[in-house]
């Protein structure tokens, strides 16, 4: 029984993180986007230190129980969860970046949701018990299920991440080449560190390795920035530092990633005695939108990324 109230409140914790993310981080971007007058950074703050409490729970609950090697180690830092809760802490550490937050507030919108789906609804509005009633040709018969007050709210949770799930997952992806190049102008300009543009450049590495709408966002932009270098409106100059960069780009993008790749038991890792699952590849939105999405009619189902 311990055990289990354990699970339980470690996925309590992990639902209320993400609203935290998604409500301070909105806060954030849209006192910054309006010039509010109000000092904001508070809410900076706040959203990346609950994105690095629900990111940290998710890891945790999938290798705190695998054997201190390199093998180990290395699969974690090939963990998409392990590298957003990384840089979730490099956020919250470096002097605030609004654009930053685009990527964990939509992730958390989605998480968000699947919780109350999975969690908080059934926990205030239980679904109705199948009821038996007699029929002609026998004493009982099992009736149909009753239709609940949460059962609209299911079907709307499954319809919202139906039809936002995808272009919400390419907004990341484009969200995440600016964030590249904020950086890197932020680096030449003196407003963060040389640093940072190096370990979000290995971070979006990564990520075109991993995230199918990453590599097209990236393929995308890099195609639009060849037809305008290739243009004979293009300065000569400009021409040559961009081939030259995208050599460099290139050659780094392309070396071989040598971590051994997890293995299926390996990618399902236990996260308690409740039976809940932590994927080792489950990036936040992309398995809350496996979680959130349902027949019409049935109970989300758990997220490989939720503990």
């Amino acid at each position: 029984m311990a055990s289990r109230e354990y699970a339980q409140l470690i996925h309590l914790t992990w639902g209320g993180a993400h609203a935290v993310v998604a409500f301070c981080g909105v806060r954030y971007v849209l006192g910054r986007l309006l010039l509010s007058s109000d000092p904001l950074v508070r809410y900076y703050r706040l959203a990346y230190a609950a994105a690095a409490v629900s990111y940290g729970l998710v890891t945790y609950r999938a290798f705190a129980n695998q054997p201190y090697t390199r093998a180990t180690l290395q699969r974690a830092l090939m963990d998409e969860n392990v590298q957003y809760w990384l840089m979730a802490l490099i956020w919250l550490w470096v002097s605030p970046i609004w654009p930053t937050l685009l990527p964990y507030i939509t992730f958390s919108a989605f998480h968000f949701i699947s919780f109350l789906g999975s969690t908080l609804i059934p926990l205030v509005a239980p679904p109705p018990q199948n009821k038996q009633r007699p029929s002609r040709g026998s004493d009982a018969a099992a009736a149909p299920p009753t239709q609940g007050p949460a059962q609209g709210i299911y079907k709307a949770i499954n319809r919202f991440t139906k039809t936002y799930y995808e272009s919400a997952m390419v907004f990341v992806a484009y969200a995440e080449v600016l964030i590249l190049v904020r950086v890197l102008v932020g680096a030449l300009i003196f407003r963060n560190s040389f640093l940072l543009p190096l370990a979000y450049a290995h971070f979006l590495r990564l990520r075109f390795y991993m995230s199918t709408f990453t590599r097209a966002s990236i393929q995308r932009c890099k195609a639009e920035l060849d037809a305008y270098a290739h243009h004979q409106a293009c300065p000569e100059v400009v021409r040559k530092v961009y081939l030259l960069l995208t050599d460099v780009i290139s050659r780094y993008a392309s070396n071989v990633l040598n971590f051994p790749h997890p293995s299926a038991s390996q990618q399902s890792a236990s996260v308690g005695s409740s039976g809940r699952a932590s994927g080792a590849n489950a990036t936040g939105a992309e398995a809350a939108a496996s979680a959130s999405a349902a027949a019409a009619g049935g109970r989300p189902r758990k997220s490989a990324g939720v503990p």
